[in-house]
C-alpha cells in the first residue's frame, strides 16, 4: 500500500470504455480451444523451476510487476505457492480476479 500527497484522477478505465480492449481483456480468463493458458503453462514452469532448484513451492513468494488483472499470479496461488503478489498500476484490473478468487476459492 502506498499513500501519497498527489491527487487521484479517477478516469474511466479503457477496459471499461473500449469494446476491442475489453474483448481483447478476455485473454486472461477465458479458457483457450486448445491447450492449457498461457497463464497456467507460465505458472507451471515457475513451478517446475522452483522444484529444479530445490525450493519447496509451498514456502516459495512470488511478485509479479505490471500484472494487470493478475492472472499469473492466481495460477501460482492456485499451485500452493505460500505468498503471491502483483503490482500493476491499473489496480481496477484486480477485481476481475478478486471476483474469481471469491468464487472459486
Amino acid at each position: 500500500y502506498i499513500e501519497s500527497e498527489r491527487p487521484v484522477v479517477n478516469t474511466a478505465s479503457p477496459y471499461e470504455s473500449d469494446r476491442q480492449l475489453c474483448d481483447a481483456f478476455r485473454f486472461h480468463f477465458d479458457e483457450p480451444p486448445m491447450g492449457a493458458s498461457y497463464h497456467a503453462a507460465l505458472a507451471a514452469a515457475a513451478a517446475e523451476a522452483l522444484g529444479r532448484l530445490g525450493v519447496d513451492v509451498a514456502t516459495a513468494r512470488a511478485m509479479e510487476l505490471g500484472c494487470g488483472p493478475g492472472r499469473s499470479v492466481l495460477e501460482l496461488a492456485k499451485r500452493g505457492v505460500a505468498v503471491a503478489h502483483g503490482a500493476d498500476r491499473t489496480a481496477k484490473a484486480f477485481q476481475c480476479t478478486a471476483q474469481r478468487v471469491l468464487t472459486e476459492g
